[in-house]
């Protein structure tokens, strides 16, 4: 999490240095929408960008500019192609084992920052750095990514009541048939928590099982699913990934991409081999292999 806060803290550094439009509005007037902004910086935001000051009146093509612009000064200072940001800032959340707590707060401060650096350098909102980092953050809690981690009892059921806000406010209250009954009439919610909890150490392992629900529900099923398998591969679950990589080649084979089956498959066999050898799975595989041949 260093590297995102070091670039806060340029960021920071960019808006003191830069000159501050407020130091030369001195009417009563200006006074005044100053207030309201402070106030409500979302309301003055949209009445800026919508023309209420003449920096936010652009044309498409220069807010596509803006938005390059900020991508290279970020791929500046995270070291990286700009096409690689996003993917590396994530990446960052999940090495430092972010919790959805800490995001919110992350959040807060991009809000917070985005107006200041729109205002400042007299680009839209929407492409100032921290917009960028409030958009990746909110996405990183949309897929649930603080999940893909090894956790104990604690970050599962820390994570569940974050996920769900009504049973968060039911078990404030301690009354166990509260929590019971909304467990009852929620089967979705506890069948979650009884999976995230038989896989908290394995999140691979977690994926793959949601890609086997996803399989043979007709060709989108097949697609669901690989891109499932494809993230539970990214984690690096050494003793999971040749099992991914057999779920994916049968993905494949179903869809009719026999070259890409066959492919896994030889992945798979060279993945078990080194990274499972006491398993008794590699007939199967190799027979796998046979029947995609």
């Amino acid at each position: 999490m260093a590297t995102f806060f070091a670039i806060i803290g340029v960021i920071a550094l960019f808006i003191l240095g830069k000159f501050i439009y407020d130091t030369y509005l001195t009417n009563n007037t200006t006074r005044r929408w100053n207030v309201y902004k402070r106030n409500h910086p979302e309301d003055a935001a949209k009445v800026e960008r919508n023309g209420g000051l003449s920096f936010n009146n652009k044309s498409q093509k220069t807010k596509e500019n803006e938005k390059i612009e900020t991508l290279n000064r970020l791929a500046n200072n995270m070291d990286c192609l700009p096409n690689e940001v996003k993917e590396k800032f994530l990446a960052e959340l999940n090495a430092e084992k972010t919790r959805p707590e800490e995001c919110e707060n992350l959040i807060k401060i991009f809000k917070e920052e985005k107006y200041k650096e729109s205002q400042t350098f007299g680009i839209d909102i929407d492409n100032t750095i921290p917009a960028f980092f409030e958009k990746w953050t909110n996405e990183y809690l949309e897929n649930k990514d603080y999940a893909d981690r090894e956790r104990t009892f604690d970050d599962v059921t820390t994570d569940l009541l974050y996920e769900n806000p009504t049973l968060n406010k039911i078990s404030k209250t301690g009354d166990i048939n509260m929590i019971t009954n909304y467990l009852d009439e929620n089967n979705d919610v506890s069948m979650s928590f009884l999976r995230d909890m038989v896989y908290s150490d394995r999140p691979a392992e977690n994926y793959r099982q949601k890609a086997i629900d996803k399989m043979y529900r007709g060709k989108d099923g097949f697609l669901v699913a690989i891109r499932l398998i494809n993230k539970g591969l990214s984690l690096n679950e050494l003793k999971t990934e040749p099992f991914l990589l057999s779920l994916r080649a049968d993905c494949q084979f179903e869809l009719g991409n026999f070259e890409e089956a066959l492919n896994d498959m030889n992945k798979a066999i060279k993945s078990l081999n080194e990274n499972r050898p006491e398993t008794n799975f590699l007939s199967d595989f190799h027979l796998d292999r046979a029947k995609i041949k």
